[in-house]
């Protein structure tokens, strides 16, 4: 992380095409130890699609002032991606 003009935080995304198992480098961190998997966008949301689900609503919240305060990063990004599909018709009666 680092900032942008101004002294804003900010996170440079590496490798975002490529998908798969990345760990971070913080040791201590739960993602550091267990690992996490990256998937673009366009995967979570075309994999729904396909498999015959409406998308609803899509969120993506602005973290809590605590949250913000302890990673300033999250002032400026979503802290994560919601998103609200229902099976449609069609692809219930399967």
């Amino acid at each position: 992380m680092g900032n942008q003009p101004g002294g804003q935080p900010a996170r440079a995304v590496r490798s975002y095409f490529h998908e798969g198992l990345w760990r971070s480098s913080n040791p201590q961190g739960i993602r550091g130890r267990a690992g996490n998997y990256h998937r673009t966008l366009a995967t979570y949301l075309n994999t729904l699609i396909q498999g015959g689900f409406t998308i609803e609503e899509i969120s993506e919240p602005e973290a809590t002032p605590l949250l913000a305060d302890q990673q300033p990063v999250y002032t400026s990004v979503p802290i994560f991606l919601g998103v609200r599909a229902v099976a449609s018709t069609s692809a219930m009666s399967h």
